[in-house]
């Protein structure tokens, strides 16, 4: 099956979908209690979505960029693997990977001027790894970060981590999901011009 025809079939689905939920709608009013039930049902899933991502409505659907051209360049960071980081197995802890993700992420923001000093921050919402290679002590390795996607208030990572030595040796990938909050409240910001061009530089190929 190609690709549009995916988008094809999936878009089908959404469209019967939809159809079913408003064919839903219009039997339900002939009993009161159903359609109560069916707005409660909508009501909660909104504040779910509230609850638990803030941010929620203003996230993108797609992967384009929605307010500057996403860079293409990479930023990167050097760090040492510590002795202490090994498990019982003389390899590098699945753990200590996302330590190193997290590591690159504050020397992004601080390189930005996102930090508690500007009254604002990156909320992690997402991570993950794919553990390609295990890793001995000792070693240097360097984190790499491209932006995947800038969105309103996110932004996308797409994260590696190689052998500092030959950057073809990879260990891991991953992927973030950060967002920009008010220190004070708490709720997600939007980027500001600022940020969209230390974003620039940052990545600049």
């Amino acid at each position: 099956m190609s690709g549009e025809e995916a988008s094809d079939e999936s878009s089908g689905k959404q469209v019967r979908a939809a159809r079913g939920l408003v064919q839903s709608i219009l039997e339900a009013r002939r009993d009161p209690a159903i359609l109560r039930a069916i707005v409660l049902q909508i009501v909660i899933l909104h504040l779910c979505c509230r609850a638990f991502r803030p941010d929620f409505w203003s996230l993108p659907v797609s992967s384009e960029s929605l307010d500057i051209q996403t860079p293409s360049g990479t930023f990167e960071t050097r760090i040492d693997v510590r002795w202490g980081e090994m498990d019982a197995l003389r390899h590098v802890n699945n753990t200590a990977y996302f330590r190193y993700f997290e590591e690159a992420r504050v020397r992004l923001f601080s390189a930005m001027g996102l930090d508690a000093g500007s009254g604002r921050y990156g909320v992690l919402a997402h991570a993950s790894c794919d553990f390609l290679r295990p890793l001995m002590y000792p070693a240097r390795v360097v984190v790499g970060m491209k932006l995947a996607r800038i969105g309103r208030t996110s932004l996308e990572l797409d994260c590696w981590i190689a052998d500092a030595e030959d950057a073809g040796v990879l260990h891991a990938r991953g992927r973030n999901v950060l967002v920009c909050a008010d220190a004070a409240t708490g709720r997600p910001q939007p980027w500001t011009d600022a940020d969209r061009q230390a974003l620039e530089r940052c990545f600049a190929p």
